[in-house]
């Protein structure tokens, strides 16, 4: 215990944060575990963006994402690839032993990945192990650079991270952190660069792939990112958190057809269904699938008169 406490102790800050779809926030004896080391939990929370958000005020200094149909890990994960103070935290996730892509998760990121449903004692040691392994190394100097721009010295963490930018143990998680500075500098050539090196030094993380595919799709080159999509697809075993991206370059491409299968995929395989549903309504519209379209906005009339609305105003024409 002695030596444990000392890890929590010297934390610099001794806050998790909690995302989750639960109803009844973490396990109580988690909790009291946490505390009796000195620890609480700033916020539980199922949004992502006031996870976020959280996390830049500097409210936490660790992050934890427990997996559900309801708010997958890896669409939390996804997000975290695109936000550099969240890539940059300590991050845990919670996911059952029989999920098809927990493989997948460790190579989004840097997390630690623990079984769900949380084992408190197990949980404890999940965290010390995460401290100590951020606490030294070129995980602390990537600490650092989480500090600084948590503190809004935005120049100097940028500068720092250049200089993490050879730590090839690193490459997963700086080379989507310096995607996002140098998107916002329009720097695309330098910045497509980066993530080129960082795929070929990790052909198979999948972090830095979809890093890459967004990438692509930002600067409207969406027939690249299919191709990386595809390829990514044959060589991962079609992996559900691709489909996203593989829908957003359809879309792109005008093919919205060819999003409708995808769509029934991920409703097949209980990924965020609601939103689905939703988009895929929009699709059965958009190809004049008149009975789907019916049928999967049955007893919503209201919704009927929206999407009219919606295409007469972009078509001129009546649905």
């Amino acid at each position: 215990m002695p030596g444990n406490q000392g890890a929590f102790s010297q934390w610099y800050k001794p806050q998790v944060l909690y995302i989750s779809a639960s109803q009844h926030g973490l396990v109580s004896e988690v909790v009291e575990r946490l505390s009796r080391r000195g620890w609480s939990v700033a916020l539980f929370t199922p949004s992502v963006t006031e996870a976020f958000q959280a996390l830049e005020a500097g409210q936490a200094s660790v992050l934890l994402i427990e997996d559900s149909e309801d708010l997958p890990a890896g669409h939390v994960l996804r997000a975290q690839l695109s936000h550099p103070v969240a890539l940059l935290t300590p991050t845990l996730v919670a996911c059952s032993e029989r999920l098809p892509e927990r493989a997948l998760l460790k190579e989004m990121g840097n997390p630690e990945i623990i079984d769900s449903p949380i084992n408190p004692m197990k949980f404890i040691e999940s965290l010390e192990w995460l401290i100590r392994r951020w606490s030294t190394g070129h995980q602390a100097n990537a600490l650092e650079v989480q500090k600084l721009l948590v503190a809004g010295d935005r120049d100097q963490a940028v500068e720092q991270l250049t200089r993490l930018a050879n730590a090839k143990e690193l490459a997963t998680i700086v080379a989507p952190c310096m995607a996002r500075f140098l998107r916002h500098k329009s720097e695309a050539k330098a910045l497509e660069k980066i993530l080129l090196t960082a795929i070929r030094e990790n052909p198979r993380n999948v972090g830095v792939i979809l890093a890459t595919i967004d990438f692509y799709l930002h600067v409207a080159m969406p027939s690249t990112a299919l191709k990386i999509i595809n390829a990514t697809k044959k060589n991962h075993g079609n992996p559900a958190m691709l489909i996203p991206e593989h829908i957003q370059a359809l879309v792109m491409l005008n093919e919205i057809d060819q999003c409708i299968p995808l769509l029934e995929e991920l409703l097949r395989q209980h990924y965020l269904p609601e939103i689905v549903q939703r988009f895929l309504s929009r699709c059965h519209f958009a190809e004049g699938h008149t009975e789907e379209f019916l049928a999967s906005v049955e007893n919503k009339k209201d919704s009927i008169h929206n999407y009219n609305v919606v295409w007469q105003r972009k078509t001129g024409e009546s649905a």
